[in-house]
């Protein structure tokens, strides 16, 4: 019996939980018109830097974010491939910032990473750059001011929900083949101070609990 976890194969499981790309895409695409109307900015070139022309969930991340467009004045440029390298994805980055963009969407880490650090040598706080998957460094560069947003899948979730179907097929449970999307998180700078305070509230709150057992033990053994 299988189950599928992130990306399925060719064969039928008991049930699939993975990321609509296209969903989380068009996503990215309505944060990046959000963030430019912000700026007062209602039309304008975009420039879309791609993993490459063959790999599914790109492709579908780059359709997604397409389709938030239609209907609006902006103009989204021909889009380049990186090969998810992101020195590459910064020449690119670098040469659409020269034509003139006012966006530019990065559809992988390392392509995202190639975008946000382009914005950051050019010195420009007027570019919009949206990025997908999430790392370290694309927290800096968000958090710095280079990248509005990152699209964040949430491998939490899906392993949690995998682990569950595989409990119920295996108690003979019939799962019908369901595919489930697990969505994904949009990182803005402001969330990322949100997960840090929540973070250091939590740790507050161990260390509280951790003194008063040792108090507690300390008055037993006494």
């Amino acid at each position: 019996k299988l189950v599928y976890v992130d990306s399925p194969a060719n064969v039928e499981a008991e049930a699939t939980f993975s990321t609509d790309n296209k969903a989380a895409g068009k996503t990215a695409g309505e944060e990046m018109i959000k963030a430019l109307e912000d700026k007062g900015v209602k039309d304008g070139s975009i420039g879309i830097v791609n993993i490459n022309n063959s790999t599914n969930t790109a492709i579908q991340r780059e359709a997604g974010f397409r389709e938030a467009f239609e209907g609006t004045d902006y103009e989204l440029l021909e889009t380049q491939f990186c090969e998810g390298d992101a020195a590459k994805a910064q020449t690119i980055a670098e040469n659409y910032i020269t034509e003139g963009v006012v966006g530019i969407y990065g559809t992988n880490e390392g392509a995202s990473t190639g975008v946000g650090n382009a914005i950051k040598a050019s010195g420009s706080d007027e570019i919009i750059g949206v990025g997908f998957d999430k790392s370290d460094t694309l927290k800096g560069l968000i958090e710095d001011g280079y990248l509005v947003c990152t699209m964040a899948q949430n491998p939490d979730q899906m392993g949690k929900l995998g682990v569950q179907a595989c409990i119920k097929a295996l108690n003979g449970e019939d799962l019908g083949g369901e595919v489930t999307d697990t969505g994904v998180s949009v990182l803005t700078k402001e969330s990322l101070a949100e997960d840090v305070l929540k973070k250091q509230k939590k740790q507050l709150m161990q260390m509280t609990l951790k003194k008063k057992q040792k108090k507690r033990l300390n008055n037993y053994q006494s």
